[in-house]
């Protein structure tokens, strides 16, 4: 993938807000739309095939305080290396 071809938005899972219970369906879930960072010195721009929601997920929810909201979810996720920082 060449730099133009990176797109200049990405989309991300994140929990709004906790909802009234402890259960997580009563949370809300949002897909935003938000800039594509530019990878700095050491790092990479990774293009995301898959991002599983799991028990990491749901604990940093879970154990969330109201102020940490927005939690972006499926962070353990998989892909391809399209850019380097340098």
């Amino acid at each position: 993938m060449t730099a133009s071809e990176i797109p200049n938005e990405m989309k991300r899972l994140v929990v709004t807000s906790a909802g009234k219970g402890t259960s997580v369906a009563d949370c809300t879930i949002e897909v935003e739309t938000v800039p594509t960072p530019t990878p700095k010195s050491g790092e990479v721009l990774v293009k995301v095939t898959a991002a599983p929601i799991n028990p990491s997920d749901y604990g940093s929810w879970y154990l969330s305080k109201a102020d940490s909201y927005p939690i972006v979810m499926g962070l353990e996720g998989c892909g391809v290396v399209v850019a380097t920082g340098g």
